[in-house]
């Protein structure tokens, strides 16, 4: 049994880990298809509009550029959310 942890550091060992485990043939819950999206709102966005589940309208951008762009053009209020990636790298130009 997994903990999900709620911290980066351990965060990023378990994406470490859990492919790791599987690899080896070491059963565990969740395993990797139940948690892949786990935190993750781009990951579930997808998810839920690859089986076209209700969504919400989102706008998903991989570049600074494009969601200036969108910013600009746009009716607010809106609500954003960033990756713990985003917010650890700075968005990608």
């Amino acid at each position: 049994m997994f903990k999900w942890p709620n911290n980066d550091n351990m965060h990023q060992l378990s994406s470490v880990l859990i492919p790791a485990l599987e690899y080896n043939g070491i059963k565990y819950f969740p395993n990797y298809s139940t948690s892949w999206h786990f935190d993750d709102k781009v990951k579930q966005y997808f998810l839920l509009k690859s089986i076209n589940a209700p969504i919400v309208s989102t706008n998903v951008f991989f570049s600074k550029k494009k969601a200036t762009g969108f910013v600009n053009r746009t009716d607010f209020p809106k609500i954003a959310k960033l990756s713990k990636v985003q917010l650890s790298n700075g968005f990608n130009d």
